[in-house]
């Protein structure tokens, strides 16, 4: 068995289409992030997991979460408000990543401190910059609190 990396940037993505999927890994990788990415494709088991419940029960707490709005089981709107109204979860970036208009959304997800809202795969460069700082940030953080 594999050490697990302590260094390595944990991030959950919840997304349920496979195309888009693969866009996060595929722009993650071009960034050549140190990090191990949890897939997760509906709503219910991305509380789950964030929760620790069930066959999620080891996972680790991940430092920036990727958030699909139209989700199955529950809809990424009830799981972004849900993490943002728990005191162990809401300090965790979200990045809420949408096809939708910006200015459609049903929430100002940028109005919460911590969150985040792009376009997919439109505003790559920003989201890069935020992934980089978020690592930058651990990093630091990790080294202050050893």
């Amino acid at each position: 068995m594999n050490p697990i990396n302590t260094d390595a940037l944990e991030i959950l993505l919840v997304e349920d289409e496979k195309f888009h999927q693969v866009m996060a890994k595929k722009f993650l990788d071009k960034g050549n992030f140190n990090y191990r990415l949890h897939m997760i494709t509906d709503g219910e088991e991305a509380l789950n997991f964030l929760y620790r419940r069930g066959e999620h029960e080891n996972s680790p707490r991940p430092d920036i979460i990727l958030l699909d709005l139209g989700l199955p089981t529950i809809n990424g709107n009830d799981v972004f408000d849900q993490i943002k109204k728990d005191p162990n979860l809401k300090q965790i970036p979200v990045i809420v990543l949408t096809g939708a208009d910006l200015d459609q959304l049903p929430q100002n997800f940028s109005a919460v401190p911590g969150s985040y809202c792009f376009t997919k795969w439109m505003e790559m460069k920003n989201f890069m910059t935020l992934i980089k700082t978020v690592q930058t940030y651990r990093a630091t953080f990790s080294k202050k609190a050893a």
